[in-house]
This record gives C-alpha cells, structure tokens and sequence, in this order.
C-alpha cells in the first residue's frame, strides 16, 4: 500500500483529502503544518506528499525546499495545492510533480496521485526533475 503525507493548514480539508485518498487504498498520515510534516518526513517513508502551498510555520514552498536539501527525501515526488496563479508558476520551478488548482475535484486528486506514483517512471522524473505538468482542477479531467 502506497503511503501518502498530506500536510494542510485546514482540518476539514485534510479530512477530505484523507477520505479521497483511503477509499482508493492508500494509507494517508496527515499534518497541519510544516513542522509536523517534517518530523511525519523524518519517522518514516512516504511515496508522496501532498502540500498546501500556504500551510503554516513554513510555506509549502520553504518545506520542499528543506526536502530536496535532505537525500533520503530529496525524490518524494510533491503534489502541491494552490489557488492562485503565482503559486503555481513557483511551484513549477521549484520541481513539484503536479500542482493542482481549486476547486479541487476527486477524480483530478486522484488522477494526479496514480500519476505521481506511477511505477514505470523513474525516480527523478516522479520527483519533479522535469518539466512540470501543471494539472487545472476541472471535473472531467
């Protein structure tokens, strides 16, 4: 079972992404900040993160950026989530693996995580060593 971190500021939407996440099978740890990221990062291994860019103590992208400093974490892929067009473009040059806009839907959720996880791709290209591809939150994607 893949495990995956999310790391939100905003209880009701770790819970939302957590139930996502748990009904297509995958064990999820949650943390509402960066800081409880970090030590969630450092007691075991994760196979994704999802991020909000403005979590709190650190920003998201602060966060990712002690991650790629750190060679067991460095190629975690990240998923962030973002609601303005700013916090994409950095997070694209800061190497996430997909950055996804609100509204959230489910299905864009979970199409980006099989895609983030995808065992046929090499670890650094999973890590978002490459050029990113940035994934609008729309239904029907």
């Amino acid at each position: 079972m893949k495990r995956i971190l999310v790391v939100h500021g905003e209880h009701d939407m770790r819970e939302l992404l957590k139930l996502h996440l748990a009904v297509a099978n995958y064990s999820v740890t949650l943390a509402g900040d960066a800081v409880e990221g970090a030590r969630a990062v450092l007691r075991q291994p994760f196979d994704l993160i999802i991020l909000d860019a403005s979590v709190p103590y650190l920003d998201g992208f602060e966060f990712v950026a002690a991650l790629r400093s750190d060679a067991a974490a460095a190629l975690i892929p990240v998923i962030f989530l973002a609601s303005r067009p700013e916090t994409v473009e950095r997070a694209s040059r800061l190497g996430a693996s997909a950055c996804l806009t609100t509204p959230l839907y489910g299905d864009v959720l979970l199409k980006a995580v099989r895609n983030c996880l995808e065992p046929g791709l090499p670890a650094l290209t999973r890590a978002g060593l490459r050029p990113v591809q940035i994934t609008r939150s729309q239904p029907g994607l």
